[in-house]
């Protein structure tokens, strides 16, 4: 890195099949993650900010229930060193922190529907002071629901929920649990796509920090293009 210097990163994962349905997976990974513009010079920004280190290990189990459907369950574990996180007023490197926790996965085809379903809980902690890591839930869900009505059309539903979490150590505030639902519909065409997409159709208010409210309900149209 032209500021940081030198780091070794990379992934080694191995997998080994039991039988025909059920296959673990085991893998070990380091990286590192530079401070942004953001974290450098933006509201609370501190200029002499150190990258963040980072090794995480994972344990996963894969079963096919049959031709269609599947289930995931993971356990990780990452530690960091120098996380970048805000101590209220500024950016500030915690030396040593912890994020572990279960990730449990469903997916599945039947007729027309694609469906996923994921779970996490998650364990966030910051070793140095002691305390659980701010902002994050230790729940969360992810389910989505496609239907593709031919080989061009396709409608698609998302729900994300998370529960409730601290604001930060340095102030009582909490961040309410919430639940918000998406939809899109796209059009394919021979060489081209067209995606309209709504997000939180339910105009659900929620906040992933104190005094910054989260978009509300939103529009997006796309034209995607192949040459």
């Amino acid at each position: 890195h032209g500021l940081y210097g030198n780091f070794l990163t990379g992934n080694f994962n191995i997998g080994y099949p039991l039988n025909k349905k059920i296959k673990l997976i085991a893998g070990i990974g380091k990286s590192f993650r530079s401070p942004d513009g953001t974290d450098l010079y933006g509201y609370g920004g501190n200029a002499n900010l150190e990258p963040e280190e980072s090794t995480t290990r994972e344990l996963s189990m894969k079963y096919k229930m049959n031709e269609n459907d599947g289930f995931i369950a993971s356990i990780f574990s990452n530690s960091i060193t120098n996380l970048i996180e805000s101590d209220g007023s500024m950016m500030q490197n915690i030396n040593r922190s912890k994020i572990q926790g279960i990730e449990i996965g469903y997916y599945g085809v039947y007729d027309k529907l694609n469906y996923t379903f994921d779970y996490s809980f998650i364990k966030a902690d910051d070793l140095t002071n002691n305390v659980e890591l701010s902002r994050r839930p230790e729940n969360k869900i992810v389910a989505k629901v496609s239907y593709r009505y031919d080989q061009r059309n396709n409608i698609g539903v998302s729900l994300i929920g998370a529960t409730k979490s601290d604001n930060s150590i340095y102030d009582s505030h909490t961040l309410g649990g919430h639940t918000r639902i998406n939809m899109t519909y796209l059009y394919n065409h021979s060489n081209y796509a067209i995606q309209l997409k709504m997000n939180n159709i339910f105009d659900k208010k929620y906040r992933k920090a104190h005094n910054y409210n989260s978009e509300g309900k939103s529009y997006y149209i796309s034209l995607m293009r192949n040459f």
